[in-house]
């Protein structure tokens, strides 16, 4: 039997961080559109046969991954808030749609 292990951090809005999970597959984010706060971080796993490299490009957040292979996770920890687009390099027609409060 598996231990399933979580750790929230208190953030400046009173609201505890959390982890949320996101999978990649069939070339799509499943969900293709989340609502998270500030402070939390999506914990995105490429449950794909395909290589993907995930990226955000926004003047208030930016992040970019290195290549990630079938089997691997990309954390995003997401600092501001706003209305933003996951995307990946490999497959442009990829995109998960994230709105952080």
């Amino acid at each position: 039997m598996g231990l399933a292990c979580g750790a929230a951090l208190l953030t400046f809005d009173g609201f505890a961080a959390e982890t949320l999970a996101i999978s990649q597959k069939k070339r799509t984010f499943n969900p293709s559109e989340i609502a998270i706060h500030k402070g939390d971080t999506l914990h995105i796993a490429n449950d794909d046969q395909f290589t993907h490299q995930v990226y955000v490009d926004d003047p208030a957040f930016t992040f970019e991954s290195a290549e990630a292979d079938p089997g691997a996770n990309v954390d995003i920890r997401f600092t501001a808030a706003g209305s933003f687009d996951v995307l990946c390099h490999i497959h442009p027609k990829m995109k998960l749609h994230v709105i952080v409060q």
